[in-house]
């Protein structure tokens, strides 16, 4: 399944993007600014 994510930078954002990708999910990170 794809899930959208904001706050994926913060604590429990990280946590919550690593369970979702072990389980197999596809993450897609809700940022503002883009990597530098």
């Amino acid at each position: 399944m794809r899930i959208a994510v904001a706050g994926s930078s913060g604590l429990i954002g990280t946590a919550l993007t690593t369970s979702l990708r072990a389980d197999g999910h596809e993450v897609v990170r809700l940022v503002r600014r883009p990597a530098r």
